[in-house]
């Protein structure tokens, strides 16, 4: 996305062209709509330098939110989903390892829907 402001060498902040100023005020209410009323500069900054540095990850799954895991009972040769809540930030990292983890209960069923299928050819 092009940039429609510049600073001046005298610190004043410009519209680059007067054609942009309607432009540049919505690119502002769009900002603000994402970001909400309550927002730390500091803070946005740290993160985007953060994903400039290839040091900001987003995890698939946040403390307190649902796991659905589909597994294998080889005994009985039968699929089932267990439900589990992420208790920390360790327990999130560790999900992102799952390749069998699923946000909702309906995209868990639907995955067993294709292992069942798969599985029976």
């Amino acid at each position: 996305m092009e940039r429609l402001t510049e600073r001046l060498e005298n610190g004043v902040i410009n519209v680059k062209y007067a054609s942009q100023h309607e432009s540049a005020i919505h690119r502002l209410a769009t900002i603000e709509a994402i970001l909400g009323d309550e927002y730390d500069l500091d803070r946005l900054r740290e993160l985007v330098q953060a994903d400039r540095e290839g040091r900001y990850v987003v995890l698939k799954f946040a403390p307190g939110s649902k796991v659905c895991r589909v597994w294998f009972n080889p005994r009985d040769g039968k699929f089932f989903i267990t439900e589990h809540i992420m208790q920390s930030k360790e327990m999130c990292l560790e999900a992102e390892l799952w390749n069998d983890a699923y946000k909702t209960k309906e995209e868990a069923e639907k995955a067993l829907e294709e292992m069942e299928k798969n599985e029976n050819g």
